[in-house]
């Protein structure tokens, strides 16, 4: 891992090709639909007037989302349903979140890496130094709106599945 702080701003720098190719490449409609559900949620979820809040990005939540498709096994056709609730019981309870990636980088040298560090963890599939998880400083509003989104009647009633059929 790369100590020196602004030694990793230079190194994320060369990451974005890699970065918004991960997303782009990305076939499954399906799952960029979800992505933009999320990313609207979170829009309307929270008020941008606190300028002390620091959310989790849209773009870490585009990774979550990714995330937990892979973990369903990459479904080409769920019910967004049960990919939405998955995503929100996810962020509620965000102290298990423990992401990371083994496509541009290696997961046992990433994982030995962050075996001290504090949950949540989400870790940018490109960067092995980017844990979007530590930017945000307000997970337990996050998780309360989660919570109170798992109420909603949308939702209420959709039964987890591990597949999300």
């Amino acid at each position: 891992m790369i100590e020196n702080v602004a030694d990793r701003h230079l190194y994320a720098t060369s990451l974005c090709t890699l970065q918004v190719g991960y997303i782009k490449n990305l076939q499954n409609a399906r799952v960029r639909n979800l992505i933009r559900l999320v990313k609207f949620w979170l829009q309307r979820a929270f008020s941008t007037d606190d300028e002390k809040s620091n959310l989790p990005s849209a773009y870490s939540l585009q990774f979550l989302v990714i995330s937990l498709w892979e973990s369903a096994g990459r479904p080409e056709t769920f019910k967004p349903s049960v990919g939405f609730r998955a995503i929100m019981e996810t962020l509620q309870n965000y102290s298990d979140m423990y992401v990371t990636w083994s496509v541009y980088y290696s997961k046992d040298k990433i994982q030995r890496a962050l075996v001290n560090q504090r949950r949540p963890i989400l870790m940018d599939p490109c960067d092995p130094t980017k844990n979007y998880a530590a930017e945000c400083n307000c997970w337990n509003d996050v998780a309360t709106v989660a919570i109170a989104t798992l109420g909603k009647p949308m939702i209420q009633d959709v039964t987890p599945n591990p597949r999300w059929q």
